[in-house]
């Protein structure tokens, strides 16, 4: 056997035993955010098995066509998995337990980077977007304020930026607050203000995640709609965090696409209508030397609004275009979010509310990208 067909079996053998040490010492419930020292009960040990052989199944379909060309093995290999996987599995694999010091956070560190190592043998996302559903939802659940739903989501959401910068995503878009989100109950938006303000403070601090992976902050959207406080303080966490260049994230505020696009219209409306006046001034409406040998053809411009001037002018211009877009609470809506930017994004639409997104959550995604990696990619360069 060849080095060709060596080397996905090794790849499958360590991806078996880094997932079986992390689900069996790491696997935490859902709430674990809230309560960080409970542990999973004797009942969820099936299913943590059952998991981890359908994350090997789909590994080892993907590795194949990736590796050996041989894609009908893999598919073999897939449905067969899938089927007795979801014979004994029927719910969301629960959130990675908080460990925070010593050794025990540094072997969970060293099994998930295993895991994230065996993934980056197929392409990896360069940018995921995250549709933030389910926080109110969450809170209702379990008889809670809104505002402890809303706390619990930014929670998931360091979680979340965490696991995506380690696996290599360097840019990470979230849809924090939407302009038609001003129309909730006046309380619910103060809440919501008051608890950006105080995040925005928190991310700028030293020990701040921002910090250890060197993210630069972009808030998109427009930004006039906020409070002064809230606007003040986002500028000054873009001004802080300009020169980080590790990782980006982009936080969508007071935003939605078709506001967007208006603005990018407007922006390129007003740019072409001052190269006219410019040029008109320089061919004929200007006063000139004899010695300005400049003909009328130097200073023509397009008038024509291109499909390139409105991408310029984008609130999303600073990013490339997502490739996963993931809306949590299993809602199929993009709800006027990157309209524009997601023609050729993989959608994902886990049943999880989004303080329960985990871990596993964004390994599916990732893998399904993998899936259809070879189909975007060709309607990609169709476009």
């Amino acid at each position: 056997m060849g080095k060709r067909q060596v080397l996905p079996f090794f790849f499958i053998i360590l991806h078996s035993i880094s997932a079986a040490l992390f689900l069996l010492f790491f696997s935490a419930p859902q709430n674990s955010l809230l309560e960080p020292n409970m542990h999973l009960p004797h009942k969820y040990r099936t299913r943590r098995f059952y998991i981890m052989g359908r994350l090997i199944v789909f590994k080892a379909r993907n590795i194949f066509a990736f590796h050996c060309s041989f894609r009908w093995v893999g598919y073999a290999l897939l449905f067969p998995g899938r089927f007795l996987v979801n014979f004994f599995c029927k719910e969301t694999m629960e959130k990675e337990a908080r460990i925070t010091e010593g050794y025990w956070h540094r072997f969970s560190s060293f099994l998930r980077n295993c895991m994230f190592n065996v993934l980056s043998v197929g392409p990896v996302p360069n940018h995921i977007a995250f549709i933030m559903d389910g926080n109110r939802r969450y809170a209702k659940k379990r008889n809670l304020p809104v505002g402890n739903g809303h706390k619990a989501g930014f929670s998931s959401l360091l979680w979340i930026l965490g696991y995506c910068y380690e696996l290599g995503v360097k840019y990470v878009t979230i849809y924090a607050f939407s302009i038609d989100n001003f129309k909730r109950r006046p309380s619910e938006v103060q809440t919501l203000m008051d608890l950006m303000l105080e995040k925005i403070e928190e991310m700028l601090k030293e020990e701040s995640i921002v910090n250890k992976y060197g993210i630069r902050l972009c808030f998109i959207g427009n930004l006039k709609l906020l409070s002064d406080h809230v606007r003040e303080a986002a500028e000054r966490a873009m001004k802080v965090t300009a020169k980080n260049d590790r990782a980006v994230l982009l936080i969508c505020v007071a935003y939605t696409s078709t506001d967007e696009i208006v603005h990018a219209v407007e922006e390129s409306c007003e740019d072409k209508l001052d190269q006219s006046r410019a040029v008109g001034k320089i061919n004929g409406w200007g006063n000139h030397s004899d010695d300005d040998q400049t003909s009328p053809k130097d200073h023509k411009h397009d008038p024509v609004i291109k499909v390139v001037d409105l991408e310029n002018r984008m609130y999303m211009a600073v990013a490339p275009d997502p490739d996963i877009l993931v809306r949590s609470s299993g809602e199929t809506r993009l709800s006027n979010f990157l309209l524009w930017q997601s023609s050729y994004s993989q959608l994902y639409c886990p049943a999880a509310l989004w303080p329960d997104l985990g871990l596993w959550h964004l390994v599916w995604a990732v893998l399904s990208y993998q899936r259809s990696y070879p189909y975007l990619q060709k309607k990609r360069k169709q476009q």
